[in-house]
């Protein structure tokens, strides 16, 4: 980088922009950075979970997952399973009322992590999912259809009004304090997956699956803008003949699993 550069990159006052002063080029760069939310509010820098708009999952590998849908683009799908339908036997009282346990502690009594964060190297996963034909949400098989549809309706009405995908799987996140020295921790996205929902009846329920769209020129940039709490945005995302390797080496990485609508 050089002097010029760095003189392109200092902040300008705004009356200075529009005075004919500046030249184009830097007063375009200068408009380009204001265009940016780099507040808690942005979810590529701040990511919460959020009811009806994205859907995390447990029992699967992010590497193998993104491999099945990277190798064969807009045709192979991972399936989203639910957590089993508990024997009447293992239903609880509550309320005075006999009905299921909760879906994540059932999960537990039969034998499946419910940890979202995903174990490096996981070899007790299930033949389906060590495959990355399949990724578990801790909802009973009604649930998870509902949460599904809602996030179904929403990426429709985010096409049709914008007439551009809005869903993506998001693969690991990246955790960083909001200030120095601060305790509070953000989680931004690392790799994001631009991909569709298809719906299959079988049975009682919907089930889902979710396939990875291919966009030419498409480009995964994160740009952070100058906050000095912020990693570098080129997170050592390791790859080898197309594959996915997690970055290990990034001690702040978290290996997570969610698909989601962008900005939502």
């Amino acid at each position: 980088m050089n002097e010029y550069d760095n003189e392109a990159n200092m902040p300008v006052p705004e009356m200075n922009l529009f005075s004919g002063s500046v030249p184009i080029k830097d007063a375009l760069n200068q408009l380009r950075l204001r265009l940016l939310d780099l507040t808690s509010r942005n979810r590529l820098l701040n990511f919460k979970p959020t009811a009806g708009k994205s859907l995390q999952f447990v029992q699967c590998s992010p590497e193998v997952v993104y491999n099945r849908l990277i190798d064969t683009p807009n045709v192979a799908a991972v399936t989203f399973t639910s957590v089993p339908e508990p024997e009447r036997g293992a239903w609880v009282m509550k309320a005075g009322r006999l009905t299921r346990p909760d879906a994540r502690d059932y999960a537990v009594s039969v034998g499946i992590s419910t940890s979202y964060e995903l174990a490096q190297g996981n070899t007790r996963l299930p033949a389906t999912a060590a495959s990355g034909a399949q990724m578990r949400a801790l909802f009973y098989a009604e649930d998870l259809a509902l949460h599904c549809r809602k996030i179904e309706r929403e990426a429709k009405l985010a096409i049709e009004e914008t007439g551009a995908n809005m869903l993506y799987l998001v693969l690991g996140f990246l955790e960083f304090p909001e200030a120095e020295n601060s305790d509070k921790l953000f989680r931004a996205p690392l790799l994001s997956l631009p991909v569709r929902l298809e719906r299959v009846t079988k049975g009682n329920y919907d089930v889902y699956t979710v396939a990875y769209i291919q966009v030419r020129n498409l480009q995964k940039t994160s740009h952070f803008g100058k906050r000095s709490n912020v990693i570098s945005a080129y997170l050592c995302l390791h790859s080898t003949k197309n594959r996915f390797l997690f970055p290990a080496t990034l001690k702040r990485s978290k290996r997570l699993l969610s698909i989601c609508l962008a900005g939502a």
